[in-house]
């Protein structure tokens, strides 16, 4: 497979229905069924339906992108073609399958693990700096919910405190 990559237009910006300005999604990627898109803060990843008014969903987008050939991207069924998701206000890469084959390819990968996820996260107050891993099962059953439960699926993240800094007694790592 050959990717084909795309460059982000330089200011591709739209006004907020409250006069601020979001950043557009962008594709990083494309790959023979499969994409790469830059979903930036306050678009919806609408996978298991839209679960916010805030009216920028990426399925919308990704449709737009890739016409009607990536049919996938039109079914709810088959979560737009999405694989995962980044909550509202979180920006990160997004895949998606904009074919059939590519869509199972990357459910398949997800549901195997072979596929990773590294985040970068501020949080408020200090993680202790010898952590290096959080294991709980977590329930995503319902769309759009996610809590630890002792009847869900297990899960780890392998964390590490990359910086401790404090203002005004106020500390974040």
């Amino acid at each position: 497979l050959r990717p084909v990559r795309e460059q982000a237009t330089a200011g591709s910006w739209s006004a907020a229905t409250d006069g601020s300005a979001i950043a557009e999604p962008h594709i990083q990627l494309r790959l023979r069924g499969i994409s790469v898109v830059m979903k930036p803060p306050y678009w919806e990843v609408d996978a298991k339906g839209a679960m916010s008014s805030c009216g920028r969903h990426l399925s919308q987008y990704m449709m737009r992108k890739h016409g009607p050939s990536a049919c996938v991207l039109g079914l709810a069924d088959f979560e737009h073609g999405l694989v995962h998701r980044l909550d509202l206000p979180s920006s990160g890469l997004i895949l998606a399958g904009t074919s059939f084959e590519g869509y199972c390819l990357l459910q398949w990968q997800m549901h195997t693990y072979t596929i990773l996820r590294e985040y970068v996260v501020l949080v408020a107050g200090l993680v202790p700096s010898d952590l290096c891993a959080i294991s709980m099962p977590i329930d995503d059953f319902f769309p759009g919910r996610s809590c630890v439960s002792d009847t869900g699926r297990p899960a780890s993240s392998h964390v590490r405190a990359l910086l401790h800094c404090a203002r005004r007694q106020r500390f974040w790592t």
